[in-house]
């Protein structure tokens, strides 16, 4: 869907419960002066003249709230997952403040025409985070992201105990015991037996009796990442953006001594970081 179908929560068309295009993004004669050809760094949209709530995407954080040079009073809001911050301009009243946290039923503010503007309307910049370049935001379709997955017992980390033997997927006895006690990752379980992730087994990933594993661990739980955080892949490379703000997430579990966390708000919503990071 269009980014303004989802901040309206209404649908384009020509009925007065819809809304319509003004102007659009790129070049085109001002108009208030009617004459100077001028780029338009966003696209307008209309609203029978009414003032309607205009609604976050999804979860974001407002960066900026503020009156420009001639009177507009506007917002800018960024959305990690998308990667995207967007302007709102010429509203009529605000609605929230600098450094808020947003979803998508928190109402931003009300269309409006203050400062330069010839009729009550919602100017919609976009920019990518971090960029700036000005993207129309008719080329823009708004995917929602996937569902947080639901709690479940895996993976959890656990210890397995000196003399444990360990089985492949069918059940056949690999030669060697455990010679010490030793930290695994339990990631689930198949007939009967926890299916366990450790770097000093080979195989790394084997089966072992449930009896021989100890929890030290619960997974997932949920934490706070504190800001500047630094996020990686599971490959170890590291994501341009850290983290702008403290905000809530799930750990799922642990990979090579960093934390695994979900949350709706990341770009991918899956990552890893430090453990240190967690709160």
């Amino acid at each position: 869907m269009k980014l303004a179908t989802r901040i309206f929560k209404r649908e384009r068309g020509d009925g007065p419960e819809e809304y319509y295009i003004t102007s659009p993004f790129g070049q085109r004669i001002d108009p208030i002066t009617g004459k100077v050809i001028t780029f338009h760094n966003g696209c307008d949209y209309g609203t029978h003249g009414n003032k309607w709530p205009q609604y976050a995407l999804e979860q974001g954080h407002i960066d900026n709230v503020f009156i420009d040079q001639y009177g507009a009073k506007d917002i800018w809001v960024s959305y990690p997952r998308l990667g995207y911050k967007c302007l709102h301009g010429h509203l009529d009243s605000f609605n929230v403040s600098i450094g808020q946290e947003v979803d998508e039923n928190t109402i931003l503010g009300y269309t409006g025409m203050t400062g330069k503007a010839t009729g009550i309307h919602l100017h919609l910049g976009v920019k990518y985070i971090g960029g700036s370049d000005w993207i129309d935001p008719e080329s823009i379709d708004y995917q929602e992201g996937p569902e947080p997955p639901e709690p479940s017992d895996y993976p959890f980390q656990g210890v397995v105990h000196k003399g444990s033997a360990f089985y492949n997927q069918y059940g056949q006895k690999y030669s060697s015991n455990a010679k010490s006690d030793f930290e695994v990752q339990v990631q689930g379980e198949l007939n009967g037996m926890y299916q366990v992730y450790a770097t000093r087994l080979n195989p790394n990933v084997v089966y072992t009796e449930k009896y021989n594993v100890t929890k030290i661990g619960g997974y997932p739980f949920n934490a706070v990442v504190k800001q500047g955080t630094v996020f990686y892949n599971e490959y170890g490379q590291r994501y341009r953006n850290p983290a702008k703000s403290n905000f809530e997430v799930q750990v799922l579990g642990e990979v090579n001594g960093r934390y695994q966390i979900y949350a709706t708000r990341l770009n991918p919503n899956v990552v890893y970081c430090d453990k240190s990071a967690i709160m």
